[in-house]
């Protein structure tokens, strides 16, 4: 997603169900750098893995439901707004986070996406087993050798 994408670390962690359209493959980044939205293309070699994930996504999504939890973590002034909106489907994050966060203020039990050292370090990992000797971090992937984004940073 990084490298096929072209998409920033905390873009990819805070992407969301609603975020992908399949039959278009695209995908549309909400609130990204500069807290703008824009849309980039889904490499389709990657549709299959992201499919699944979804699939993934949706059962997590029904047993947390079924376990009675009180919905994920919204932007802004949503959780006001919307009341509902973060038990919907279409709001789930898309890489979530292992386990539900207990608000004692609230008594709320909530879902929140994956962590960014999670990936930072599987990546660590793989660049240490590939025997790669540089510096190799997610926002790498932005700018691949003998590649220009034009506009993109």
């Amino acid at each position: 997603m990084l490298y096929g994408s072209g998409l920033r670390l905390a873009e990819c962690m805070n992407l969301r169900v609603h975020c992908f359209n399949f039959d278009e493959a695209i995908l549309t980044i909400h609130h990204g750098k500069g807290k703008k939205d824009r849309t980039v293309p889904l490499p389709r070699s990657l549709m299959p893995a992201l499919k699944e994930q979804m699939e993934t996504v949706e059962r997590l999504y029904e047993q947390d439901l079924a376990g009675g939890y009180d919905g994920v973590f919204m932007p802004g002034a949503l959780t006001r707004k919307w009341r509902t909106a973060s038990k919907e489907y279409i709001w789930q994050w898309f890489f979530p986070a292992k386990s539900l966060t207990f608000i004692p203020e609230t008594c709320e039990r909530r879902r929140y996406h994956l962590h960014e050292t999670h990936v930072q370090r599987a990546m660590r990992g793989a660049v240490r087993g590939a025997k790669i000797p540089k510096r190799v971090t997610a926002h790498t992937f932005r700018h691949p050798a003998g590649q220009r984004f034009c506009g993109s940073d």
